[in-house]
């Protein structure tokens, strides 16, 4: 930074210094033997900044190509802080702001520029100007489509935005390429019949249909939710900079991209999604094949062969909480299913006895015989992000013979992040579970739950799946917006992300943040009010636009540290008053609490004046001051 920066952009023109090369000369860019070439009809380019906050004193004019003023409308105008400037004979374009400077009228081919100076200092132009661009002033009069009013050039030259350079009055000038993605653009209003070249256009269309305008509109910008290019640094303006807009008028014919046709939807567009089955149990004696998602003993793990295996648990120390052997492993043939539609599928595992293998019970004493599963399920890979799907119409043979039919498998509450259709579960109470059809055995010394019937060949699931989606749709949970533990700033505060916010299949979650400092308006502003929410800016995940959304949550340690404020609001999710919290804040008078509030040693600490302390009942009232004082700064009220 050359030096310290003010928030808001203010043009006037100081020196409306037009520079022709067309008017008769050769082009800078072109050979000597190639001589300027007419055009028709002649038009004048005008820099225009729009800006409510800023054009909005009668001091605003606009300068013609002789200086003068050709109307402008009185302060007392009917329109408070709108003016009406008249470009032309029977053309006139009322602004918020105003134009600043003019290119005069060009009449030929060539390389023409538009200077203005800077009269404020501006951190980043490309984010503080809420408008600017180069309008052309008399084009337009032909349009594409007479109902819809998209006027274009004429069609016997090109103009063709090049340069916009930042010439200090000391150092190196800097130069942007503004070629690069800008071009003529139509401002998208039929009674205006203007045409522009964009610099920044916070007005402009952000929907899909305008995603092209708003890029020649926006040329420093990649798309249409403002993310400015990774290789554009913040463009540093300070008052007295002089800036030239450098485009050029060329002979060649404009180029019309022609509209593509629409391609014809297919009639029924094949699955772009499928999803696994597996089954999953666990009898009383530990033998078991376990969830698919499971990093220890599930598809990933080294203990045994899950496509291919089940296995038994060594024994387990209680007392230790650890295994003590490894898992051992016996061959079966497994049927997993793969889902393609909402259809009925089987899963099954067989060529193995399990009354056979010895097993190890939770005190890691030998128990030969499995007498009950605990847990009988499928386990399967659709996610718990998408709602509303369920396994009915159930079937369980063991050993070929059916011994539960027609029954919904419920998913397991506490699921791991996957859908998993249960048959028995001997902890279903722990579980919450509701309506599964072998729940916990409560007979006296009675392990395991009511399935008593274990294979000696064969256990098989039969199931109908219903309410999954195949489209293809994308059903991870992705944090939108600011990452946790980094900050944004938002109006006159700066945010840390405590628990970031996210979208799973198209529906938000909102994140929380805490207040950790001011910006540079905040610590300027006299009062300061800190909300229960904010918002981000909007971000694309997977091709939709989202706006993340934060409740705020609490204070960080010197979160107002330092801040001109008279008086400060906080929401009712604001319970803690950090240590330095309002360190330094010499003229607040006036607190406003709207929730009963802890308050840490130091809060206060540099504070000058005496404290008005409002919000809440009286009970929260007489509270709060009991432990504002208590914090070391006494003046309270």
């Amino acid at each position: 930074m050359r030096k310290s920066s003010k928030s808001l952009l203010s043009m006037i023109l100081t020196a409306a210094m037009v520079v022709s090369l067309g008017a008769g000369v050769p082009a800078a860019n072109a050979g000597a033997e190639d001589a300027a070439i007419k055009i028709t009809p002649e038009f004048t380019a005008y820099l225009v900044q729009n800006n409510s906050k800023i054009f909005n004193s009668t001091d605003v004019v606009v300068k013609h190509v002789d200086g003068t003023i050709t109307k402008e409308a009185g302060a007392d105008d009917e329109t408070k802080g709108v003016k009406k400037y008249e470009l032309a004979a029977g053309e006139s374009y009322e602004v918020d702001g105003g134009y600043i400077t003019s290119s005069g009228a060009i009449s030929t081919t060539g390389t023409y520029s538009i200077e203005a100076v800077a009269e404020d200092d501006v951190d980043n132009l490309l984010e503080e100007a809420s408008y600017l661009g180069v309008e052309l002033g008399s084009l337009g009069e032909k349009a594409i489509d007479a109902k819809t009013k998209n006027y274009i050039l004429p069609d016997s030259y090109t103009i063709k935005p090049k340069t916009i350079t930042i010439t200090p009055a000391k150092g190196e000038a800097r130069v942007l390429d503004w070629a690069k993605n800008a071009k003529v653009y139509n401002d998208g209003n039929s009674l205006k019949k203007h045409l522009r070249m964009g610099v920044v256009n916070n007005y402009a269309a952000t929907t899909a249909k305008y995603a092209d305008e708003y890029q020649k509109a926006n040329p420093f910008r990649t798309n249409v939710n403002g993310t400015w290019k990774d290789d554009i640094d913040p463009v540093e303006v300070v008052k007295g900079d002089k800036l030239t807009f450098t485009f050029e008028v060329t002979a060649e014919a404009p180029v019309v991209t022609p509209t593509p046709k629409p391609t014809a939807a297919p009639t029924a567009a094949p699955a772009a999604q499928s999803y696994a089955g597996y089954l999953g149990f666990q009898t009383d004696n530990y033998i078991f094949r376990d969830c698919w998602n499971n990093a220890e003993t599930g598809l990933a793990s080294k203990g045994y062969k899950y496509l291919s295996q089940i296995a038994v648990s060594s024994a387990y120390d209680q007392n230790a909480k650890k295994i003590k052997e490894k898992v051992i492993a016996h061959n079966a043939t497994i049927k997993d299913s793969k889902m393609t539609d909402n259809a009925t599928y089987t899963v099954s595992i067989s060529g193995v006895n399990m009354t056979k293998i010895t097993g190890y019970d939770e005190k890691g004493k030998a128990a030969d015989k499995a007498t009950a599963f605990n847990m009988l399920y499928v386990t399967t890979t659709i996610p718990t992000t998408m709602k509303g799907v369920s396994a009915v119409n159930a079937t369980v043979k063991v050993d070929g013979k059916v011994v539960k039919k027609g029954i919904t498998l419920p998913n397991k509450p506490d699921a791991d992040g996957y859908y998993q259709f249960m048959v028995a579960d001997v902890y279903s109470e722990d579980d919450g579970i509701q309506g599964v059809a072998y729940g916990k055995d409560t007979a006296k010394n009675a392990k395991g739950s009511t399935l008593k019937d274990i294979p000696t060949s064969s256990v098989e699931i039969t199931y109908t799946l219903k309410g999954a989606d195949f489209s293809g749709k994308d059903y991870a949970t992705k944090t939108i917006g600011t990452k946790k533990g980094k900050t944004f700033t938002v109006g006159n505060f700066k945010y840390k992300v405590t628990k970031a916010a996210t979208v799973t299949a198209g529906k938000t979650k909102a994140g929380k943040v805490q207040v950790v400092g001011l910006t540079k308006k905040g610590k300027k502003a006299s009062k300061l009010s800190v909300a229960t929410a904010v918002s981000g800016k909007k971000v694309t995940v997977n091709g939709s636009k989202y706006t993340p959304k934060y409740t705020i949550t609490s204070l960080g340690k010197g979160a107002f540290k330092n801040a001109k404020a008279k008086s400060v609001t906080l929401s009712k999710n604001i319970k803690s008053i950090p240590a330095s919290a309002f360190k330094n804040c010499k003229k607040l008078s006036k607190l406003t609490l709207k929730a009963k509030v802890s308050v840490k040693k130091g809060a206060f600490k540099g504070c000058k004046k005496t404290i008005k302390v409002a919000g809440g009942s009286k009970k929260v009232k007489k509270a709060n001051l009991k432990k504002l004082k208590k914090s070391g700064y006494k003046k309270f009220k």
